[in-house]
């Protein structure tokens, strides 16, 4: 990731913040809205409370110290979301639930929703959302993973994935006109 590179932890990923720079197929992706960005360095251990409920790190939501591995977390939620079209740890009980659920990482790659993914993606997921953070890739290995790299990517078209990202999106939109 290039703001890790640049010594920058975003603090808040979530589908909002991130953006195509132009409607073309080979648009650059751009992250947006560094309003709880912060420098960083090896030693920089942060502990304020920031971010979005359903993409934050366990270690945020326990209000520990925490490092930029947080990012990690919050790209590996966005990941899970545009492979499968939904958030991994809804829960009808609304945010009490989601947290617990983030805080024991419980995710499932539930049927038939994730029929499609290859293992090579499932496993990239599972490694960005561990809770314990010094186990997660670090940025720079993240971009090395085989399946990143494409090398064991599938070339599947997941029409029913994107059906759902619509759903996802239009649940979205509903919950920012209601708040």
């Amino acid at each position: 990731m290039y703001t890790h590179c640049k010594g920058i932890v975003h603090r808040d990923i979530k589908p909002e913040n991130i953006l195509y720079q132009s409607p073309s197929d080979d648009s650059l992706v751009k992250i947006s809205d560094f309003g709880f960005a912060k420098e960083f360095d090896d030693k920089t251990i942060m502990s304020t409370f920031c971010g979005t409920i359903g993409y934050c790190a366990p270690e945020v939501i326990m209000k520990e110290s925490y490092t930029s591995a947080v990012d990690i977390w919050s790209l590996g939620v966005v990941l899970y979301i545009l492979l499968c079209g939904y958030e991994p740890f809804w829960d009808e009980t609304g945010e009490p639930g989601v947290t617990r659920k983030i805080v024991k990482g419980e995710y499932e790659f539930e049927s038939p929703y994730w029929d499609d993914i290859s293992l090579a993606a499932r496993e990239f997921v599972i490694q960005m959302m561990t809770v314990d953070p010094l186990k997660r890739p670090t940025a720079k290995s993240a971009l090395e993973n085989p399946w990143v790299t494409g090398h064991t990517a599938q070339d599947t078209h997941l029409k029913r994935t994107q059906e759902r990202i619509r759903e996802f999106n239009a649940k979205r939109k509903f919950k920012v006109t209601i708040n």
